[in-house]
């Protein structure tokens, strides 16, 4: 311990920095300091009349550092040069802060027409320069585009997941086999469209197109009921006599789901002897998988064969075979291809095909149909046969007289035979308990049930009911088209969304809409 206060002092001012020195002024380094104390009382007073000027007329641009530090923008030099003050480049302009232009709106018009983060980059940019502004006002680059059209495309699909209220519905599904871009170009992977349809309004729902493991049924159960638990509606779901010439003369006027559709009824409708302003098209391919494009391409030979006997050139054994072709083709599958889209007329249009095909003239063709009918004839089904209670081509002698075989509980349908007629099916309570449909009506009249409310309700969900895979299909094409716009599969599920709810916003490119995009 130093008693000595003397020492003491001197030990602590050995601890601090030099205090001065005996010998002459340093005249360099005092004019150094003199500079720099110049130097930070001009920038102060310069600061300060910035920010004045700033709060009146937005002139000025003051970069500050993130730590306040005075001495951030004031070059210290250690020679004679100028003193220097770094400012904004654009001051005495006024500052426009820079907008971002890939809005919600814009993102999902781009993910719609399928355009890449390059293409876009360089359409907003060479349409901002038309429109008379500058592209340095807005931020556009292509990362910036990029990361911008994944943001806005993951708040729509979550948004668009949660809004969804799930009614009671059908579940469809399709699968296809899809490259998969985030392996090699020659992989290939296995992808499952899942929608529902909605027994309410009849909108079709695109719930995802996950990838399988494998192709097996049992893989694509799976997805399905997972995709279900994840929509929240696994509990809403409930499944999985015209002549020839009227009934084609009346099914001409409808408005067909596809092309081919309104091809094949345009040339049954020239084979018959009915005018059509359908001219006949170029022969296309003939898919081996699709029935439908056999029928074409024969009805063609057929009426092409008029006055072009001699350009054909068929055997008496080729046209003999392409006229009992088409006579089928007109006398029994037109009827049956294009009422197969109703399920409410399903059983009686499946009786109707039967009895068209005992009442066929080739015993070898009504054999091998009716052969073919019977091994499917499970579609018959109690629940599937309650459908036609409100089906119009029933009559209500029949309709009485199913509803009182089906309260007398005759017990458990089992079809050995096929029906002749309508009476013959069976239908079960149970389709009212899937749907949850009120059968009160039973209780009264058939011919009152139109006025009971009730009725109506069940009429409104069963017409709504599809029972062709065609949303399917449109969902398989809509992986197939969308399926190198995104590798990322989080991605490639938002995008489906996004997509899908757009189409149904805007169907169309009249002026409305464009107006409303």
């Amino acid at each position: 311990m130093i008693n000595n206060e003397e020492d003491r002092q001197f030990l602590k001012l050995q601890q601090q920095s030099r205090a001065g020195c005996i010998g002459t002024v340093d005249k360099k380094l005092a004019a150094k300091e003199k500079r720099s104390l110049e130097r930070r009382k001009r920038y102060n007073e310069w600061a300060i009349s910035v920010k004045k000027q700033t709060t009146k007329e937005d002139g000025f641009c003051l970069a500050t550092s993130s730590n306040n530090d005075d001495d951030t923008d004031v070059e210290d030099l250690d020679d004679d040069n100028e003193f220097i003050i770094k400012q904004s480049s654009r001051a005495g302009k006024k500052q426009c802060k820079r907008r971002r232009v890939i809005s919600s709106k814009v993102s999902a018009v781009l993910d719609r027409t399928n355009t890449s983060t390059r293409a876009a980059t360089m359409i907003l940019a060479s349409a901002f320069n038309e429109a008379g502004s500058s592209t340095s006002t807005v931020v556009l680059s292509k990362s910036t585009v990029h990361r911008q059209r994944q943001q806005r495309r993951k708040v729509a699909a979550l948004e668009i997941k949660t809004t969804y209220v799930p009614s009671i519905s059908v579940v469809h599904w399709d699968g296809k086999l899809i490259p998969d871009l985030c392996h090699t170009t020659t992989s290939i992977s296995d992808r499952l469209a899942i929608l529902l349809s909605s027994l309410n309004d009849g909108n079709v729902k695109l719930l995802g197109v996950p990838k399988l493991q494998s192709g097996s049924g049992q893989a694509a159960a799976y997805a399905v009921v997972d995709n279900l638990k994840s929509w929240s509606c696994e509990s809403q779901i409930i499944v999985v006599s015209d002549t020839v010439k009227a009934f084609i003369s009346k099914e001409v006027q409808q408005k067909q789901l596809r092309e081919d559709y309104r091809e094949l009824i345009a040339l049954a409708a020239r084979a018959v002897g009915l005018d059509v302003s359908e001219p006949i098209r170029k022969p296309g391919a003939i898919h081996r998988a699709r029935w439908m494009a056999k029928a074409i391409y024969s009805l063609k030979m057929q009426l092409l064969l008029d006055g072009n006997e001699n350009v054909l050139q068929l055997t008496d054994q080729q046209l003999q075979g392409i006229q009992r072709f088409n006579h089928f083709v007109l006398k029994v599958y037109i009827q049956s291809w294009f009422t197969c889209c109703s399920a409410v007329d399903a059983a009686v249009n499946d009786i109707s095909l039967i009895n068209r095909l005992h009442d066929y003239e080739e015993v070898h063709l009504c054999k091998i149909g009716l052969m073919m009918i019977k091994r499917h004839s499970w579609y018959l089904s109690n629940e599937m046969a309650t459908l036609c209670l409100f089906s119009d081509l029933v009559s209500l002698e029949n309709k009485a007289a199913l509803v009182t075989a089906m309260i007398s509980e005759r017990g458990p349908h089992l079809l050995t035979t096929l029906p002749d007629s309508i009476t013959d099916l069976q239908i079960s309570r149970e389709f009212f308990t899937m749907t949850r449909i009120n059968c009160s009506f039973f209780d009264i009249p058939v011919k009152d049930w139109p006025h009971n409310n009730d009725y109506n309700d069940a009429l409104r969900l069963t017409k709504n009911l599809k029972c062709v895979n065609d949303s399917a299909e449109r969902g398989v094409a809509l992986i197939q088209k969308f399926s190198a716009a995104a590798v990322d599969e989080e991605q490639k599920q938002f995008l489906l969304q996004v997509v899908e709810k757009h189409r149904q916003d805007f169907a169309s490119c009249n002026r409305e809409d464009l107006e409303q995009i």
